[in-house]
């Protein structure tokens, strides 16, 4: 780091990153169905992906982000960055529980927070869990989806965003964006379109690759991301 900087007064930063593609970070997959794998991130891709995470959670300069998904989760889905770059606030806690998650929603109006299935039962089906006054938008990672536990979090009147990604895609690349006219449905009805699998993020292109052999409705592709 000390390349970059000038001796002079006052001191000038130059930038030290010489290619958009050079590493940023490597995060090893956890080897649950395999040996582990360390994924290279790139500056580009980093970026990008924050980018995207802005545009489909709907962030702005009002946002108040809860921590409620590790950082070491894909650099927690890239929103240090993306939460960051739209001057948002971060509101960071050591361990999920949900009284003090309930208890930060309150007090710090917070208006996002991500998280996996598991984190979103035991916020979900606290017995403090109530019905907000004002609607809280929580991106899930969810495979296969439940349009019950969606149904329960828009009764709380959290804006369910539902994603889908890999580490290799740097978190979520895939999102199923509600639309306008499914808010006028019952709240069962509008989970279900909920939980049908997204498209790409505006930042990504992904593409189902398949050969003519295939014949069978059984059969898929296979999908890449860019």
């Amino acid at each position: 780091m000390s390349s970059c900087w000038r001796p002079t007064a006052p001191a000038v930063r130059e930038s030290c990153l010489e290619d958009a593609e050079e590493t940023i970070s490597i995060n090893y997959m956890s080897g649950t169905t395999g040996r582990p794998k360390g994924v290279q991130y790139t500056y580009r891709g980093a970026y990008l992906n924050a980018l995207g995470e802005v545009i489909h959670s709907g962030m702005s300069t009002d946002s108040v982000y809860l921590w409620t998904l590790p950082m070491f989760h894909c650099n927690g889905w890239c929103f240090p960055r993306a939460v960051t770059a739209v001057a948002a606030r971060h509101v960071r806690i050591r361990s999920v529980e949900p009284e003090r998650v309930w208890d930060l929603i309150d007090g710090e109006g917070v208006t996002h927070y991500n998280g996996a299935p598991t984190v979103q039962l035991m916020i979900i089906h606290h017995p403090r869990a109530p019905q907000l006054e004002r609607p809280v938008t929580v991106m899930v990672a969810d495979a296969p989806p439940s349009p019950t536990r969606f149904a329960r979090m828009s009764e709380l009147n959290f804006r369910v965003v539902h994603v889908y990604g890999l580490t290799e895609t740097y978190g979520p690349a895939t999102v199923c964006a509600e639309q306008e006219a499914w808010r006028q449905l019952p709240v069962e009805q509008r989970a279900r379109l909920l939980a049908r699998q997204g498209h790409g993020y505006l930042t990504s292109t992904l593409s189902v690759s398949s050969t003519p052999r295939w014949t069978t409705s059984r059969e898929t592709g296979r999908p890449s991301a860019r």
